[in-house]
């Protein structure tokens, strides 16, 4: 969504860029909004029982101003139950905790929500950053079985199709 911030500066020479900027929409705001309107009113399964989820809100949609679409759009989600990690950042912060001098710093900055994933009763993981989705996984125990999601994801899996 940088996009909307960035779409003026990127596209100086185009009439409409403002307007066109205003209108850029997280993905998950989308669909929310779509079901929220009844303009889209999907069939959702029937799950043998309630699942779980806990959400990690990435870094760059909190900078930006655009809060937890994502956590939203889960909440609509029937017989899905799911929970705010509220742990502070995952540590991967772009590229910076892939590099080798920076590993021990990255795992230290995401330690806060590794943990509280780990210490969840949540079978999901979910956050819309994929960098985010390759940290958790990298960071929560693996013994657990928390599968790391994006919340389209988990949307998809629930919709009859």
């Amino acid at each position: 969504l940088m996009l909307k911030q960035e779409y003026k500066e990127l596209f100086p020479n185009v009439t409409n860029a403002g307007r066109n900027a205003a209108n850029v929409v997280d993905a998950c705001e989308f669909i929310a909004e779509l079901i929220e309107t009844g303009e889209w009113k999907p069939e959702f399964t029937t799950a043998a029982q309630t699942e779980r989820g806990i959400y990690h809100a990435p870094c760059h949609l909190r900078a930006q101003g655009i809060g937890k679409t994502g956590f939203h759009l889960l909440k609509m989600i029937p017989q899905f139950e799911v929970t705010d990690a509220d742990a502070g950042c995952c540590g991967i912060s772009g590229s910076y905790g892939f590099k080798k001098d920076k590993y021990n710093i990255a795992m230290a900055v995401g330690n806060k929500l590794f943990t509280t994933i780990d210490e969840s009763d949540a079978q999901y993981a979910l956050t819309e950053c994929g960098t985010c989705q390759v940290q958790i996984k990298h960071g929560i125990d693996k013994s657990k079985g928390h599968k790391v999601l994006h919340p389209i994801s988990m949307l998809r899996q629930r919709v009859k199709i």
